[in-house]
């Protein structure tokens, strides 16, 4: 009896945050889905695909409705993956931090619980079928993953091999087919695969998984294009419209040395034009440049596939003024940071669509629902909520804050190795530096979960230990 008391004792946060899980996705069956959910629900119903979004969840949704599956089933393991990846997470942060045994899941159990509670928009996004659900959940599962093997990785364990050369390198290209920017963590992850890989392969060997990795990544993506058939609509471009755009728009003086762009702009453009906003380009009408500027794709229109005198214009600009550049990127990245700016913060519902998909009509559900989602959004009218939870500028700031502390103040062998997993959200949230077409609250939302966890959980377990100094004889 007392060995089933102790084996249901550890198992119990499992099984609360999988009972949360049930409960969000029941809520919000089968879904929150937005202008992006509808399109990948789209391609997977059609089986036409196409890359202004990465095909992956796409493709995946596509499998699972052939295995007689549904959306809702999708949403369903993707909740199941969010709640125990978040908790998994505080787990390693527990135990990084010193506290030992059992009592890191039930720690853990008590950051997850802030996490899904009412100052937390975490239920909202972790039923939304978006790609940056995914991400988040895959960063969270590769931080984990790759904090147990660095520890088991100079023994003997044969699960810790097995983890290293299957399951870490799955996650890294499942994370780089998920987002286009996801790319940028690449040399972060292959220097935390090196990192672990030495313990036991030594610095050369350790090599040979993260080069592995990028050559598979450039075989299956030839491969996925041409299997699948992928409609290369070039989302690239919409960055290079939105910068060339927005420089005339803060700086008209250089017309005359980008003619291309300068040329197919509206009257009202400069009146019109947002920083981090590509609708004033491609969806709100009348738009703001000729359509022959944005070539859109999905037009019937005998349009050239590249639109090579935007990328002349782009690279002349990129050599020419690059501080003007860097000024438009830096200002489309502050827009994602600042609570004022972004938007998509609560959703909470599925938009009008041709699918007729809706969420369950089941009246106490239907009031829970609505009663959780005008909740959400008194307490999100907050200043001091919208600056915390509601930003991603404090949780940036605090991603540096412990970064420095382990580069500077951490000692001990595992300090570089704690830096390098801290530079995963860090990087993640400066590769929009790079690309920041919208200003979604959701596109920085992997980084700032990431960093809430390791703060949260290390606020909670300095509370447990002065509760425990308190009481002891």
């Amino acid at each position: 009896m007392p060995h089933t008391k102790k084996k249901l004792y550890a198992i119990a946060p499992l099984m609360v945050a999988s009972l949360c899980a049930v409960a969000i996705w029941s809520v919000f069956y089968p879904a929150i889905m937005s202008a992006d959910s509808i399109d990948y629900y789209e391609q997977a119903l059609t089986g036409r695909y196409h890359d202004w979004q990465p095909p992956l969840v796409a493709l995946v949704l596509h499998a699972v409705m052939r295995l007689n599956g549904s959306l809702g089933l999708l949403t369903l393991i993707q909740c199941f993956a969010c709640c125990l990846g978040v908790l998994f997470l505080g787990g390693r942060v527990m135990k990084r931090i010193g506290v030992s045994g059992q009592s890191c899941l039930w720690l853990s159990l008590a950051v997850f619980a802030m996490l899904i509670s009412p100052l937390s928009p975490l239920p909202f996004l972790m039923m939304t079928f978006w790609k940056d659900v995914w991400i988040a959940i895959l960063m969270a599962l590769f931080i984990c993953v790759s904090d147990w093997c660095y520890e088991r990785m100079n023994s003997s364990a044969e699960g810790a091999r097995w983890t290293y050369n299957l399951i870490l390198p799955t996650l890294c290209l499942t994370i780089f087919f998920t987002r286009h920017n996801a790319l940028a963590l690449a040399p972060v992850f292959f220097v935390v695969l090196w990192q672990i890989g030495r313990r036991s392969l030594g610095n050369v060997r350790a090599l040979l998984i993260p080069l592995l990795i990028l050559g598979l990544y450039l075989v299956m993506r030839i491969g996925i294009y041409q299997a699948f058939d992928i409609e290369r609509r070039h989302p690239e471009e919409q960055v290079m419209a939105l910068d060339l755009v927005g420089m005339l728009a803060r700086w008209p003086h250089l017309k005359s040395e980008l003619p291309y762009t300068a040329s197919h702009l509206r009257p009202d453009y400069k009146e019109r034009y947002r920083t981090a906003d590509i609708a004033p380009l491609y969806w709100e009408k009348p738009l703001i440049v000729d359509i022959e500027y944005v070539r859109p794709s999905w037009l019937p229109y005998d349009w050239p596939e590249v639109n090579n005198e935007m990328r002349r214009e782009y690279r002349q600009a990129i050599l020419s003024h690059p501080l003007q550049l860097s000024a438009i990127k830096i200002e489309a990245w502050w827009a994602l940071l600042h609570p004022r700016y972004t938007h998509h913060l609560i959703l909470g519902v599925i938009i009008p669509n041709k699918f007729d998909l809706a969420q369950s009509h089941v009246s106490i559900l239907q009031r829970i629902r609505e009663k959780a989602i005008l909740i959400e959004r008194r307490i999100f009218s907050s200043s001091i909520i919208k600056w915390t939870t509601g930003s991603h500028l404090l949780w940036l700031l605090m991603n540096v804050c412990w970064l420095l502390y382990c580069a500077v103040a951490r000692r001990g062998k595992d300090r570089f190795f704690e830096v390098c997993l801290l530079a995963i959200p860090l990087t993640y949230s400066l590769s929009y530096m790079l690309a920041a077409p919208a200003r979604d609250f959701r596109f920085m939302y992997p980084s700032t979960l990431m960093v809430q966890v390791l703060t949260l959980g290390f606020a909670v377990s300095w509370v447990w230990r002065r509760i425990c100094h308190r009481h002891r004889p």
